[in-house]
């Protein structure tokens, strides 16, 4: 192994360093995702490309076509002849060819926010189907992939040692979470980082985890609140304040894809659904996530029906028919007036304005014969029949 030679490095980075104000001139200028126009620091960005790094996104007026200047963006790379190469930025993502109907919707819309696919994609070369990892250069929008079989992980990741749980992640191009990592120039500050395979740098990606705030719009969340988010969980949280509307309101939330950021989606219960009045402890059951039974719910056809419903954040109100219906929709006087006249044998005599209303109870027993629809659908004999005594 060569001996590192200080003089020669520190040699290569001021000629880099002079390249790059040569070329960028004055115009140049640093490009971060979240600010702009900052001041360039050459040293710094010419010992990034001596180290085998691309440069930051930074971005310059080109005046080497003397008719028109054109304004670049893009980093820049250095070629093993020493020359700097400049890969500009696409406006636009595209999918190169080789990927075509290997990325479905939800793979695009993952890697835009998270710039890695998190998985391992199989792409076919020279008609073998070859393992790569996948990200996406997300400052300039171009796809990379690092074959599977080229990339080694070391045992320890900055002083951390890796479980085995945590190597089969990683090397499945799966994104974990390292706690106590050591930096070497800051040794006394252990942090925490979320690490993947970074196909764009050929190695491994540091992230800073996003922290959950104690509190979201004037709630405070439980510890198991917090917990639940950071596993990925979605959930309902009632009594969120709005300042701009001035109002309270309830919403779905969950840690985004990227981790850097919560997504609320306020939802609100109805007071009726489907000709019923929800009484306020349905609601309230309903708003903190629970499945609630409701009867004489009536569908688009004018059928009477009941079901278990439950809010649910992607279908809004999920309804489940239940296959045993209640007499929740008599009285209690009437209930036991049946069930006496069935342990009296005297079920001719309902009245089928009773009858109408009447569905299935845990205490009267039905034959494997459909339920009636309407008092004309059934005969008063047939009601006899169908109906019998209590359990």
């Amino acid at each position: 192994m060569s001996q590192f030679n200080a003089e020669k490095h520190l040699e290569d980075v001021s000629k880099i360093a002079d390249q790059l104000l040569k070329l960028l001139g004055e115009t140049g200028r640093l490009l971060a995702r979240k600010s702009s126009n900052e001041n360039i620091n050459y040293q710094s960005e010419a010992e990034r490309l001596v180290k085998g790094k691309s440069s930051s996104l930074l971005g310059y007026t080109d005046y080497t076509l003397l008719d028109e200047p054109i304004y670049r963006e893009g980093k820049f790379k250095l070629l093993p002849s020493s020359e700097l190469s400049f890969i500009e930025k696409k406006q636009v993502l595209t999918i190169p060819q080789k990927l075509e109907g290997h990325l479905s919707e939800e793979d695009v819309s993952l890697l835009k926010d998270t710039g890695h696919l998190n998985r391992i994609i199989y792409v076919d070369q020279n008609g073998v189907a070859k393992a790569h990892y996948l990200s996406l250069d997300q400052d300039l929008n171009e796809m990379a992939l690092l074959p599977v079989n080229s990339f080694k992980l070391q045992q320890e990741v900055m002083g951390v040692k890796l479980s085995k749980e945590q190597r089969e992640s990683l090397l499945s191009g799966e994104t974990v979470l390292l706690k106590g990592l050591i930096n070497p120039k800051q040794p006394e500050q252990p942090f925490d980082s979320l690490v993947t395979i970074d196909a764009t740098k050929g190695g491994l990606s540091f992230q800073s985890p996003y922290t959950i705030p104690p509190t979201l719009a004037g709630k405070a969340l439980s510890a198991e609140q917090i917990k639940a988010l950071e596993s990925g969980e979605t959930l309902m949280l009632t009594g969120l304040y709005s300042r701009i509307k001035d109002r309270y309101y309830d919403a779905y939330v969950s840690l985004n894809p990227d981790k850097e950021s919560l997504a609320i989606t306020p939802y609100s219960v109805p007071k009726h659904l489907l000709g019923r009045e929800l009484s306020q402890e349905q609601i309230q059951a309903l708003r903190i996530g629970k499945e609630v039974f409701v009867s004489g719910l009536t569908s688009k056809n004018g059928e009477l029906f009941d079901a278990y419903i439950q809010l649910n954040k992607e279908k809004g109100i999920h309804f489940k028919r239940s296959p045993e219906t209640t007499t929740e929709l008599i009285t209690k006087e009437e209930k036991q007036e049946v069930i006496h006249k069935t342990q009296d044998k005297q079920i001719e005599k309902v009245d089928y304005s009773l009858s109408s209303r009447l569905r299935p109870t845990p205490g009267i027993v039905v034959s494997n014969s459909s339920v009636w629809q309407s008092p004309t659908e059934a005969p008063e004999k047939k009601i006899g029949q169908q109906l019998g005594r209590k359990l």
